[in-house]
């Protein structure tokens, strides 16, 4: 079977497509579809996920053809060995792949994100750590190539939209929360543990809320409709909240709602799209951070994962008024779900548990600090209380905040850094102190009226590491190295010859010090 691909793709790299190396490719440009082999498509899979780029990474492939290969040569049904030749056929462009698969070049794209992420005030900056596997962009069900966002490294983000809609969904269930129940979440003792709490604590009344959330969002005509989610959010009967909420919004940004619309406000609102950017979700690179709920795993790993439909032919139900007959059959033999069926497993990628994303925000359209702070507080709640992406019902996509945690590792960081750079500072001062140093002629006279004993007294402590020299008066040691090598250079010549001695190692442990001598001035 052919590796298929879309037109424009195969146009230009179908003859070295066993050659790609970029697994975002792999997922999105390629396609498997074949009704007798989920193999090829469960490997294919493989070769993308972390367990398929190791060293060995090809073993089980080679493994798995060889015993297809022993079961065709033994199979005596003419139906089973056309089954392996299949296999074997379908995994062969599989097989001669040599390409690692993987992160290419990880340090570029986690240094570029790391760079906008220094540009973002901490106000707009949300970590996460992934707690399940993840799936996004499933638009098209798990049946297709999985729909996972890769970037072009290959490492797993979340697109802006999707993250915006997970913060609206938290802000929009806070505020039904506080509509339906008539009191604000966690405004009672009893009630201090509300997941809403945060969400809800910065408003005094559901309608100043609601025109945050507008102000966040954005709107359109749809919006301020009787089945709208803003209708949802206000639970029941919203003209009340809509009216104060749109008088609000119209005060806000200088609208003037004309005499006829003034009873129903929210009409005379022009679209608007939203005061605070949601900028994609990247994985960050972390390590030694403290506190994690979750050990993070290597930078974009991939599990193979599997969605099993136990009832397909239940599921496939025709349509009743364009095939009846089809439909009486079905309803006959598949309308009770009968445990009858093959179970029919579907292998797809996600993203491992423990990642940690980073959701940065910005204010746009005259937004401000205050409408990012908000838009923040009701992203946490979106993913701590619904999660994100695909399938979240089943456990999929749930996160914890753990930015306190990050902000400590940075703050470590960059008193890190601000240590090194006065360590640095301090050895070129000290290093710029050495070049001007001058030997002591006083302690010349006097080392060289000494008496061998007393003086290899003064060298010897020099023959071990500097942090256990008892002199460290730097003036006095390079005085000495000078007297060693410049006034007495033949001293103790045969001492120098022997380079384990201690003479000759306190020579080229003060030379490695002071790798320039200067002669001494004149008296």
């Amino acid at each position: 079977m052919p590796t298929l691909m879309p037109n424009d793709t195969g146009a230009l790299f179908r003859a070295s497509a066993e050659k790609f190396d970029s697994r975002s490719l792999l997922l999105d440009r390629f396609v498997y579809d074949h009704p007798k082999m989920d193999e090829a498509r469960r490997l294919h899979f493989a070769r993308v996920c972390e367990d398929s780029f190791k060293a060995g990474r090809f073993e089980f492939l080679l493994k798995l053809r060889a015993t297809w290969e022993k079961e065709r040569n033994t199979a005596r049904k003419p139906e089973e060995r056309q089954k392996f030749e299949e296999f074997l056929e379908d995994t062969a462009p599989l097989a001669r792949r040599t390409a690692d698969i993987g992160p290419a070049e990880a340090l570029k794209p986690v240094s570029s994100h790391q760079a906008l992420l220094s540009s973002i005030a901490d106000a707009g900056l949300l970590y996460a750590q992934l707690q399940s596997r993840l799936m996004v962009n499933m638009t098209g069900g798990v049946m297709e190539n999985a729909g996972l966002c890769l970037d072009r490294f290959g490492l797993p983000y979340i697109p802006g939209s999707a993250v915006k809609g997970c913060a609206r969904r938290g802000a929009l269930a806070a505020l039904r929360e506080w509509c339906e129940s008539g009191q604000k979440p966690g405004a009672t003792e009893q009630d201090k543990d509300n997941l809403f709490k945060a969400a809800c604590e910065p408003f005094s009344t559901p309608a100043e809320m609601l025109a945050a959330i507008a102000c966040v969002f954005g709107w359109c005509e749809q919006d301020w409709k009787d089945e709208s989610d803003f209708a949802w959010a206000c639970s029941g009967n919203p003209t009340d909240i809509w009216r104060v909420a749109a008088e609000k919004l119209c005060s806000e940004f200088g609208w003037k709602v004309p005499k006829e619309k003034q009873p129903t406000p929210w009409k005379a609102l022009p679209n608007f799209g939203g005061s605070v950017s949601f900028l994609p979700a990247c994985s960050v690179d972390v390590k030694g951070v403290k506190g994690l709920p979750l050990d993070p795993p290597e930078l974009g790993k991939l599990e193979l994962d599997v969605v099993t439909v136990h009832h397909q032919a239940y599921y496939n139900e025709p349509d009743r008024n364009k095939k009846p007959h089809e439909w009486e059959e079905w309803n006959r033999k598949w309308s009770t779900a009968p445990d009858i069926e093959e179970p029919v497993p579907n292998v797809f990628p996600a993203v491992a548990p423990g990642h940690i994303f980073a959701f940065a925000l910005a204010p746009l359209r005259g937004g401000d600090a205050k409408l990012v702070q908000l838009a923040r507080q009701w992203l946490k709640t979106g993913l701590e209380t619904f999660g994100l992406g695909a399938k979240t019902n089943a456990g999929y996509g749930w996160f914890a905040d753990v930015t306190d945690a990050m902000r400590a590792l940075q703050d470590a960081e960059k008193e890190a850094r601000a240590e090194k750079a006065r360590q640095a500072k301090e050895k070129a001062d000290r290093e710029a102190a050495r070049a001007t140093l001058q030997p002591d002629l006083a302690l010349i006279e006097k080392l060289g009226a000494m008496k061998e004993p007393d003086l290899r007294g003064q060298i010897n402590p020099f023959a071990t590491e500097e942090r256990f020299w008892a002199q460290q008066d730097e003036r006095f040691q390079f005085t000495l190295f000078h007297f060693l090598l410049v006034t007495a250079p033949d001293l103790f010549a045969a001492d120098r010859a022997n380079s384990k001695s201690k003479i000759a190692k306190a020579i080229a442990n003060l030379a490695a010090k002071f790798p320039r001598v200067a002669p001494p001035k004149a008296p």
